[in-house]
């Protein structure tokens, strides 16, 4: 499987393992975090807009392939400390994806 859209649905939590994906579509759904997605390492777009994400996120850590990240439309309430978290993340992708 390359592509899986599940958008309008009221998944709450996925654990998925597809390395051959390149494209995940979770919109308008229930998730309450951004999932491990580990078990997609090919992953070049992630779709999590209008969920109810909130906190880090240590999901797309290895996503190293990821070029689009569509998080609009959440609950991403954070301090300073968890803000530069996950700037951190988002630096430790764009700079992998330039090597």
């Amino acid at each position: 499987m390359r592509r899986l859209w599940a958008t309008d649905n009221s998944i709450k939590k996925v654990d998925l393992h597809f390395p051959q994906l390149k494209v995940l579509n979770l919109a308008n759904n229930g998730l309450f975090e951004i999932p491990d997605l580990s078990g997609c390492p090919n992953l070049k777009e992630l779709g999590l807009a209008k969920n109810k994400c909130r906190g880090l996120w240590p999901g797309i850590l290895n996503c190293t392939k990821l070029e689009l990240l569509n998080l609009q439309k959440n609950k991403f309430k954070w301090d300073e400390e968890q803000f530069a978290a996950c700037l951190g993340i988002m630096q430790a992708l764009c700079d992998h994806d330039c090597k």
